[in-house]
């Protein structure tokens, strides 16, 4: 399926597959990258992705140039960001059956048919090649 800017959907979506090995088989699962922000009346989310195709929202690429795992902490770099996800916070989502994101009109959470979210927790934008990366925490 394709976006009206004829980029197929799965390009306007950032996730990361997180896989388990016994030595006999691998399980895995796909992850979707989220954006937390606050509404006037709470809480709701967005994907990661699309280099800023969603309307008010910051420009969060979805483009990954390279992933660094430290710790409990993702660092996923775009070329113009290095955003930072905490794997502490992965979200188990109660809706699978849905492309939408974020939290449903019945109170159900869903990440466009992944079990799984994982919310960014801040964000490093880079500027212009030489400029120092500056901080701008997240919710």
């Amino acid at each position: 399926m394709d976006r009206p800017d004829h980029r197929p959907v799965h390009a306007s979506i950032a996730r990361i597959t997180l896989a388990e090995s016994t030595g006999t088989s691998v399980t895995y699962q796909h992850v979707l990258l989220v954006d937390p922000y606050s509404t006037g009346s709470g809480c709701a989310f967005r994907p990661v992705g699309g280099a800023g195709n969603q309307s008010g929202a910051d420009v969060l690429s979805g483009h990954v140039d390279g992933v660094t795992w430290y710790g409990n902490k993702l660092f996923v770099a775009t070329g113009h960001q290095l955003q930072v996800y905490d794997l502490g916070h992965l979200w188990k989502m109660s809706d699978t059956s849905t492309d939408q994101v974020g939290i449903l009109g019945n109170g159900k959470s869903s990440a466009r048919h992944h079990n799984w979210a994982l919310p960014m927790v801040s964000i490093y934008f880079t500027g212009n090649s030489g400029d120092p990366a500056t901080p701008r925490g997240r919710a």
